[in-house]
Parts: structure tokens; sequence; C-alpha cells
């Protein structure tokens, strides 16, 4: 009789002990797929704020672009200090960017042709405001166009993360 006893004890224990194993496995699983899905959620928030700084880039472009033409044609000093506002938008969202990106190689160079986009974007724009007429301005397309190219190919590349 003890021996049926401990056979039948023997068979508990180890369906206890496998029942133990199925929820360390499961408790497991279920930590992986959690912080899985952290780490997809911070990328989503990541790729957000850099699509946000993309946005702020090409809304302060044009403010900077528009604020340039107003003063060009009225020579309203108003519209000089919107115009450096703007400019102040747009060195604090290509900053952002910069940080946003700084662990991406490829992004790193797609900004940098986005820089020389803004660099030629800011000449063009301080000589129209020195100046009082933008040079050329009637043969090409507006200097805020000329920066929507590199725009989106980071806006690409993040609509893939």
């Amino acid at each position: 009789m003890q021996q049926k006893k401990s056979s039948a004890e023997e068979k508990i224990r180890l369906t206890i002990a496998l029942g133990v194993g199925i929820l360390v496995l499961a408790i497991g699983a279920q930590y992986q797929s959690v912080a899985q899905a952290l780490q997809a959620e911070r990328w989503v928030e990541h790729t957000h704020q850099v699509l946000e700084s993309l946005a702020a880039i090409s809304l302060a472009a044009g403010r900077t672009e528009n604020f340039t033409r107003t003063y060009v044609l009225t020579h309203d000093p108003i519209a000089l200090t919107n115009r450096q506002n703007a400019l102040g938008q747009l060195g604090r969202a290509l900053g952002r960017l910069r940080e946003l990106t700084a662990d991406n190689p490829r992004q790193q160079k797609r900004l940098n042709a986005l820089d020389a986009s803004v660099s030629r974007f800011l000449t063009f724009e301080t000589e129209a405001t020195q100046t009082g007429h933008a040079p050329g301005a009637e043969d090409r397309m507006g200097p805020a166009e000329g920066m929507q190219g590199p725009i989106e190919e980071i806006r690409r590349e993040e609509d893939l993360l």
C-alpha cells in the first residue's frame, strides 16, 4: 500500500512540477511579449517626434519665406521681427531633428543634405531681405520648396520603421 501511495504522491508532485514549469514558461513568454510591445511603442513615439520635427521645419521655412516677402513688399519692421522668430523656430527644429536621428547614420546623411538646402534657403532669404528684392525668384521655385526633397527622404525612411 505504501508503494501505491508513494507512486500516487510522485504523480502528484510531477503534475505540480509540470504545472509550475508551464506557468513559468507562460510568464516568461508574457514578459517577452510586453518588452517587445514597449520597444515598438518607443519606436512609434520616436517616429512621431521625427515627423513632427520635419513638419516644424517645413512650417518655419514657409513662415520665414512669407515674412521675407512681406518685408520686401512693405518694409514693415514687424515682418522682419516675425522673420527672425521664424528663423529661430527653424534652427530649433533642425537641432531637435539632429538629436532625434543621432543614432542613425543614414538619417544623419539625409539631414546633412537638408542642412545644405537650408543654407541655400537662408542665403537667398537674407539677400532678399538686405536688397529689398528676391533675385531670380520669378525663374525658380520658392526657396522653401527646395528643402522638400531631403525632408521627404527622411519622412519616407521614418515611415519604414
